[in-house]
């Protein structure tokens, strides 16, 4: 198969294994009990902070290491960021005040889970990977569905997604070859040291700020006497910000598409910001309707969750161009703004729970991410000048 058509199988892949996700959070919004849905997402959220950075080790590792080496090395790399993730779930879990002590554990399990399935993928070409894919989605609607129609809490969504990370991650037991050692791994990686660790900076950034609100809002909304909790607004919350952040995460490939072009360049040229301009273009037009979708939104999800959206539309605007300028700053070898982007992330993380109130959290998504460009572009800005004088 030529890289071309393989390419476009995976685009496809990647579509049909979106909507089935999307599905699935539109059918637990239907079944789970009040407040049940805003804290499976607030855990989705959670998990996949912890999950994507080996996520993105791997694709750092792919551009130094064999095909066959890529599998091995996850599977020894695994099992340590495993323990790390863990630690950090017993520090930051209490500060949550989760309702049940089962949802930590299930929350465990998906993490797990999720760094299983990513340990699969390497371990098969791409036409059964992209199989796999997809049947683990299938797995996870069909198993969230029954659980969540008999047991209507969150633990039947974390269920449903353990099940799906497992179906994904089978090929990692597959036999595979040796491991190389650690001191070949990283004579293959230190030529492009700083590439890498800058790459590990932005995804680790893009975790924290395109989730770090579900998180968040778990206190914001619950952290209060129970009989004073409006679990139906919470869930109205995290359905419009499931909704909002597929705006963000759905335009990452025209984004990944200008990476390739321009990452090839020596500099920028006109050509090479076609594909900038085509996202722009489109992040506007798509905010501009998520602030008038209130319709759609309730047909989806039920309630009134377009209560939300004006302030997610302009979030998701601030958030896009974050998303536009770190990945520019990685094409274009600018290192710094993405190490710079990486610690606002994590003042953005710490912001919004600073902030700990359901009518501001979108307010405060807006301002943190207009602090955090305004920061990485005066950073940007002054190490220009200085090289240009």
């Amino acid at each position: 198969m030529n890289l071309p058509e393989t390419r476009a199988r995976t685009g496809v892949a990647g579509l049909v294994i979106g909507a089935l996700t999307l599905l699935t959070q539109i059918v637990l919004r239907r079944e789970l009990a009040p407040g049940e849905f805003g804290t499976l997402n607030a855990l989705f959220g959670l998990a996949l902070i912890l999950v994507l950075p080996l996520a993105t080790l791997g694709f750092v590792l792919r551009r130094v290491l064999a095909p066959a080496e890529l599998g091995p090395v996850l599977n020894r790399l695994a099992p340590v960021w495993g323990i790390a993730c863990f630690v950090l779930l017993f520090l930051v879990l209490p500060a949550l005040q989760l309702p049940r002590l089962s949802l930590q554990f299930y929350l465990f399990l998906a993490v797990g889970a999720g760094l299983f399935a990513i340990c699969g993928r390497p371990a098969m070409d791409a036409r059964w990977c992209t199989l796999l894919g997809v049947s683990a989605a299938v797995v996870r609607l069909l198993v969230g569905a029954w659980c969540g129609s008999d047991w209507p809490v969150a633990e039947s969504g974390l269920g449903a997604l353990v099940l799906g990370c497992a179906v994904a991650g089978l090929p990692a037991l597959r036999d595979q070859p040796e491991a190389p050692a650690l001191a070949h791994v990283w004579r293959q990686l230190r030529p492009g040291l700083v590439p890498a660790l800058a790459t590990l900076s932005l995804g680790g950034a893009l975790a924290l700020f395109t989730n770090a609100d579900r998180v968040a809002a778990q206190t914001a909304f619950t952290a209060r006497d129970p009989q004073f909790i409006d679990y139906a607004r919470f869930d109205e919350y995290q359905a419009a910000g499931l909704l909002a952040r597929c705006v963000v995460w759905g335009l990452l490939p025209l984004l990944l598409l200008f990476h390739r072009q321009r990452s090839a360049l020596a500099k920028t040229t006109s050509a090479s910001l076609r594909w900038l301009w085509i996202y722009l273009g489109v992040l506007l037009a798509a905010t501009i309707l998520l602030s008038c979708c209130g319709g759609l939104e309730r047909l989806l999800f039920g309630g009134a969750p377009d209560v939300f959206l004006p302030g997610f539309a302009g979030a998701v605007f601030l958030l896009g161009l974050l998303q536009l300028v770190g990945v520019f700053a990685l094409a274009s070898r600018r290192h710094v703004e993405c190490f710079v982007l990486a610690a606002c992330g994590v003042g953005y993380t710490a912001w919004l729970f600073v902030v700990n109130s359901p009518l501001l959290l979108t307010s405060g998504m807006a301002g943190g991410a207009l602090v955090s460009l305004a920061l990485v572009l005066l950073v940007g800005v002054v190490r220009y000048a200085r090289s240009h004088p």
